[in-house]
């Protein structure tokens, strides 16, 4: 027979490694049943908990649960979470079809997702990398909605290598250029930011269904990017398909419009190009490699490449080839620039900020200069090294990864591979489904 004390502690250690799977409601239905379900002689554990819930002290109850299971000297997160989480046990809960008892915590269907600006950087290709992420997660627990809560420490408002790029009284700068882009993941119900993940944990008793990325995650601040890319690939294996990023109807719209206006009758081939003097140079583009290899396009293939890049990268050089067009030149924001890469037959371009929309559609694409492959380690089998080239283990046909410095003659070759295994009428039927628009996203002027 299990000793009274060993029943509770298997109990509550049930509930400590549901909430730090980001499981609440499982965590205080975990709580609950320790609280009324202990044998009578072990009163005191049982009525101490129960006292608690009665008093409604939920950081007592909280504590409780920790100190039963001798993790006293837990972190205060932990602590915050879930007093937060017990706030929200409804008296009595809400009865299930077969009898159970559940929090109500489940009923919301919605994820509580965390952007840690500490752990992750404030980065258009993080934080789609891990809006893709919260995407996948959220179909998996069957979310209806997700509320994003991004923590900026005004003490500590990006990562350790990003630092010397950012100060106090920029950090809403950087913040605000990357919010519309939460509008590709298609079910966002609240936006948040907060100072601290404290703070942020507080927001835990208004009924969410599940935390994302769970509370161990959180505590030790780690980078997601690694294990965003082993969950979409797990994913992917076990479904066949995952749910993907897109852009809203009014955006594609936009870009049907700007390809009618601008690039038909030619095909709209989108290109990053990078060509940043402040970080990570190694990865900016050859841009002479770039300017031979689009010259001697001309003439040879019926597409007008689509250049996606910050102003201050544009070259006045590329503005002379008539099938070169600066996205930039039509003022466009970065959802539209997001748009462009997915309305796009196909895409080339820098290891960059934007070309990470284009891992995330279906469409081929060659992303050159990556240094992923120094890293492979850390992806446990997702990113997979052939024949010189470097894959997604999510990633579909003729979607791939040099590993080099770009050259005209690689360019010009692995162009040719691609557009001669290119299926014109996969893009034609995508066409199809879009509503041409040249209105503006906004009427905010």
């Amino acid at each position: 027979m299990i000793e009274p004390q060993a029943e509770l502690a298997e109990v509550l250690s049930e509930g400590r490694r549901q909430f730090l799977a980001g499981r609440l409601d499982l965590a205080v239905a975990a709580y609950k049943n320790a609280v009324d379900s202990v044998p009578d002689d072990f009163m005191v554990q049982r009525s101490a908990g129960i006292l608690f819930l009665q008093n409604k002290d939920y950081q007592g109850a909280a504590k409780h649960l920790l100190n039963a299971l001798r993790l006293n000297e837990f972190d205060t997160l932990t602590l915050q979470g879930l007093t937060q989480a017990l706030s929200s046990l409804p008296s009595g809960g809400c009865q299930l079809p077969d009898g159970r008892q559940q929090s109500s915590l489940a009923k919301s269907g919605a994820l509580f997702v965390i952007y840690d600006l500490e752990a992750n950087p404030c980065s258009i290709g993080d934080f789609l990398n891990f809006l893709q992420g919260a995407v996948v997660v959220a179909d998996m627990y069957g979310a209806q909605t997700m509320d994003i809560c991004f923590v900026s420490n005004p003490n500590n408002p990006t990562t350790s290598d990003l630092i010397d790029l950012f100060s106090n009284d920029s950090r809403f700068c950087h913040l605000f250029s990357i919010l519309p882009i939460t509008q590709l993941a298609g079910r966002i119900g609240s936006i948040l930011i907060v100072e601290s993940l404290v703070e942020a944990l507080g927001n835990l008793g208004k009924g969410y269904l599940a935390l994302w990325p769970n509370a161990a995650q959180l505590q030790c601040k780690g980078y997601m990017f690694y294990e965003i890319m082993k969950l979409c690939h797990a994913y992917k294996q076990h479904h066949g398909d995952m749910p993907r990023l897109s852009c809203r109807k009014s955006a594609l719209s936009w870009a049907k419009g700007f390809h009618d206006a601008q690039v038909s009758p030619e095909i709209l081939v989108s290109v990053n190009i990078r060509n940043n003097p402040k970080y990570a140079t190694h990865r900016n583009s050859s841009l002479e490699a770039w300017l031979r290899f689009f010259e001697d396009c001309i003439g040879k293939y019926p597409v007008k490449f689509v250049v996606i890049c910050g102003t201050a990268e544009v070259d006045d050089r590329f503005r002379q080839l008539g099938n070169v067009l600066f996205a930039k030149d039509f003022s466009t924001d970065i959802e539209q620039d997001l748009a462009l890469i997915e309305f796009s037959a196909m895409h080339l371009g820098s290891a960059s900020g934007p070309a990470t929309m284009a891992t995330f559609t279906k469409k081929p694409y060659l992303i050159v200069n990556a240094d992923m492959g120094n890293y492979i380690e850390h992806y446990d089998g997702a990113l997979i090294s052939e024949s010189g080239m470097l894959h997604l283990g999510f990633s579909e046909q003729n979607q791939r990864f040099g590993t080099v410095p770009e050259t005209f003659e690689y360019l010009a070759d692995e162009f040719k591979g691609m557009w001669d295994q290119l299926d014109l009428s996969i893009w034609h039927s995508f066409m199809k489904n879009i509503v041409s628009s040249n209105a503006p996203l906004t009427w905010l002027r």
